[in-house]
């Protein structure tokens, strides 16, 4: 998953004129109302439209309902048409309003998902408008906009992040999902320091899920030295630089000279029997000294594996008899993609 910041500063949006039919995806959730204006006001329809679905009147996408009294609850002084997101503010300024643009986008598979657009800087809870914004291209190539309202948002994006079907709280800027309201009023306050972020899934064949695939990091490695040193700083002895040198240059001032050290072997073979403790130093020499009592140990450690003692035939016979039906990956968990138990038997005829 990848999260990608606002797409506010690099969305391109083109007029925003009539009425644009929703994609059948988008009306089947009926989350959204969409006046069917003739005109380019298709900004000012989407606003007053929340008036009238908070009075539960019928045909609200007709544009013969917006009356001069609807009109008059709201100043769209200002406001040009086709409305471009500039204009917004101007609208949330002179209506003590906040107002979310919304986008539409397919993927590979023509699914329709939800992002944000446009996310108000200040979120006023009693006058807030989260709008959709879609655009099509006319008989003549040219791209349209079209504004609608959003009237139920959980609902719009719930299908495209969660196939959960119990209530979900989401939040207007990320679109991340919460089981409770308390939750999502943390999250809120967390969020709204951030810039407004979309969600986008892997896609192609095999991406739909992400997991882990490097085992070849899960195996443990026999033997790992963990060292540390410490040095003291010594003065250099430098000519005076030319102060009329007007070259960048570096001076040396201090050396750093090892004067103690310490080392720790740790060990995961199980065929290592040996006690290994921490080797301290601190004396004239020290990288000598170390390398001395470093390369004595890895000298044993070499030793141990030139003597490594085959599995015998008793062995693999015992194995091919307790694990005929358990053979599994001890680093993956998963049954091998070849017979484990044909390569032994070739051992055994080897051995």
């Amino acid at each position: 998953m990848i999260l990608t910041p606002s797409f506010f500063h690099s969305y391109v949006q083109l007029n925003a004129a009539s009425h644009i039919i929703l994609p059948r995806a988008i009306s089947n959730r009926r989350a959204v109302i969409n006046v069917q204006n003739s005109d380019e006001r298709c900004f000012a329809y989407a606003i007053m439209s929340k008036v009238l679905y908070d009075r539960h009147e019928d045909h609200i996408e007709r544009s013969t309902k917006y009356t001069a009294q609807i009109w008059s609850l709201f100043d769209f002084s200002g406001i040009h048409y086709p409305t471009p997101f500039k204009d917004i503010k101007i609208f949330e300024r002179k209506n003590s309003a906040s107002v979310n643009i919304y986008g539409l986008e397919q993927n590979a598979r023509d699914k329709t998902y939800v992002y944000p657009i446009r996310i108000s800087e200040n979120f006023i809870r009693e006058k807030h408008f989260d709008l959709l914004y879609i655009q099509k291209e006319d008989t003549s190539g040219e791209i349209r906009g079209h504004y609608c309202l959003i009237t139920d948002l959980a609902r719009l994006v719930h299908s495209q992040i969660t196939s959960n079907t119990g209530v979900i709280f989401i939040c207007r800027r990320c679109l991340t999902h919460f089981g409770s309201q308390d939750l999502m009023d943390t999250h809120e306050v967390l969020c709204a320091s951030q810039e407004p972020v979309r969600y986008k899934m892997p896609e192609g064949e095999g991406r739909e899920t992400c997991k882990f695939k490097n085992y070849r990091f899960q195996q443990h490695i026999p033997y790992i030295v963990y060292a540390d040193f410490e040095c003291a700083l010594t003065r250099f002895v430098t000519i005076a630089r030319d102060p009329d040198l007007n070259e960048s240059y570096t001076e040396k001032k201090h050396k750093h000279v090892p004067t103690s050290w310490c080392y720790y072997i740790v060990c995961s073979n199980e065929g290592d029997n040996t006690d290994y403790q921490l080797v301290v130093y601190r004396g004239p020499n020290a990288i000598r000294k170390f390398w001395d009592s470093l390369n004595q140990d890895l000298i044993r450690i070499s030793d141990i594996y030139e003597n490594i003692i085959p599995i015998n035939h008793e062995e693999i016979i015992e194995f091919r008899r307790t694990n005929i039906n358990n053979v599994f990956c001890h680093i993956c968990n998963h049954r091998p993609t070849v017979n484990i138990l044909d390569i032994i038997w070739l051992l055994t005829i080897v051995i």
